[in-house]
């Protein structure tokens, strides 16, 4: 069903958005609600995890490398600010990954 239809009969509550909104992460969320009963966690907070903090470790990281390239202390530092977050990242996919097949794993264990 579309997003505008969803605004017309507000007693059904069967309502099902696209799952192609905001790549999946509505749908995953919604799922997870279904089956676990957590509630997915705030906007705020994931925009603080995945966008702002990223956001400020590189720009320390650049602003050492670019601006302050005196020492190989500074170039150290800013490289290994770089390789956290790349770990940040992939340890971040990691754990989502790993929670959506933990999710399936269950979805087969009460199916089954």
């Amino acid at each position: 069903t579309s997003f505008a239809q969803s605004f017309i009969n507000l007693r059904k509550e069967k309502i099902d958005f696209c799952s192609l909104i905001c790549c999946g992460i509505m749908q995953r969320d919604r799922n997870n609600y279904l089956i676990t009963g957590i509630e997915p966690p705030p906007c705020v907070e994931r925009a603080i995890a995945f966008i702002f903090i990223p956001f400020c470790v590189i720009s320390v990281a650049v602003y050492l490398l670019a601006v302050m390239k005196t020492s190989v202390y500074t170039i150290t530092i800013g490289a290994s600010l770089l390789v956290a977050v790349a770990a940040y990242a992939i340890c971040e996919c990691w754990k989502i990954s790993y929670t959506q097949s933990s999710m399936r794993r269950s979805i087969l264990r009460l199916k089954y």
